[in-house]
């Protein structure tokens, strides 16, 4: 019985380890510091950290999260990582309203009311 018990909790942290991470994928650094992932860091450096480690945070965020961690136990870890995401997704989407928006906002106004910009 301890035996499937260990291999059913060995298959659930693989799952666990292989899913994307959109809290590390949306924050980037913090999470990476968070979790003494110092590789996260690369994302300051303009153009390809700004494009890759978001990415590759995102596909690897997990593992690396689960090897610097001191967790108790899957469950911990599965916990703390659904934080994570709920908290990126929702900054994500803050950023979002204040700054894509607007920009929108913007290029709508323009397109739609010439008249304003060659006056």
């Amino acid at each position: 019985m301890h035996i499937e018990s260990s291999q059913k909790t060995d298959n659930e942290l693989k799952i666990a380890l292989k899913k994307w991470n959109w809290g590390a994928f949306f924050l980037t650094f913090i999470c990476g510091i968070f979790h003494r992932v110092y590789f996260s860091l690369w994302v300051f450096f303009p153009v390809i950290g700004w494009i890759m480690v978001p990415f590759i945070l995102g596909a690897k965020g997990s593992k690396w999260a689960w090897e610097k961690g001191n967790w108790r136990d899957l469950e911990e870890f599965q916990e703390k990582q659904e934080l994570w995401q709920k908290t990126g997704f929702v900054i994500f989407i803050i950023l979002f309203i204040l700054f894509l928006l607007p920009m929108l906002w913007i290029i709508i106004d323009v397109l739609f009311a010439p008249s304003k910009i060659c006056s």
